[in-house]
């Protein structure tokens, strides 16, 4: 796959830039690539678990987008199949950066639409890319185990000690539930998870640790 790392740097440049990544390989037919994957600066990808859970579809054939989808907006985390890019070439250059976006169904009131919503700058990636989805006609598709639990995590103001009891349960390989994100239920995130994104995870402390137990750093001491 192609990975593409996006580091925030405000409302309309990191729209940009991943603009610009999308475009490119859509243009180079991904270069003999089957999926594309994009990662901002705060999150993190098992590829090992990724690539099981990518093994079922076939890129070239289906027009798929996986991402968090949460809050009218894909955090973090997302990833384009072959004829997924090439349907969003056509209306690329027409994507334009926004970071305002129709809140609900969830809110105060669960149920009702709260209308328009403006977003901070560090999410507006997130909205601009959802609003290029609905252009090419494509949706945002979450990422499921087969007991419905999510494989990504979702947002990066995740608290901390969130982020803690999801990663120590995924690394003993159970399933983490909390209150979900924009509804009133609680979710679950899956023992397979794969994707993690949460601003805590710059801490490279706590980053490293949990990626040892993951299985996906080994560090060696040398004296």
């Amino acid at each position: 796959q192609l990975s593409v790392s996006i580091t925030h740097q405000g409302t309309q440049k990191m729209w940009l830039v991943i603009r610009a990544a999308v475009a490119y390989a859509a243009r180079n037919n991904m270069s003999g690539m089957d999926w594309m994957l994009v990662a901002e600066n705060d999150a993190f990808v098992v590829l090992t678990r990724l690539r099981g859970f990518l093994g079922q579809f076939v890129p070239k054939e289906q027009p798929l987008f996986f991402g968090a989808c949460a809050c009218r907006r894909s955090p973090g985390i997302n990833l384009f199949s072959r004829m997924a890019l090439s349907q969003l070439l056509p209306v690329l250059p027409h994507c334009d950066p926004t970071n305002t976006f129709l809140d609900g169904p969830y809110g105060k009131t669960y149920g009702q639409f709260l209308g328009e919503h403006t977003v901070n700058v560090h999410g507006a990636g997130d909205v601009s890319i959802m609003s290029c989805l609905r252009k090419a006609k494509l949706s945002c598709t979450a990422p499921l185990d087969d007991r419905g639990d999510m494989l990504i995590s979702v947002m990066a103001s995740m608290p901390q000690h969130q982020v803690t009891g999801l990663l120590k349960n995924v690394s003993a390989r159970q399933r983490f539930c909390v209150p979900w994100p924009c509804t009133p239920d609680t979710g679950c995130w899956s023992r397979d998870a794969f994707g993690f994104h949460a601003s805590s995870l710059k801490m490279p402390s706590l980053l490293m640790h949990y990626a040892r137990h993951l299985g996906i750093l080994s560090i060696e001491t040398r004296s």
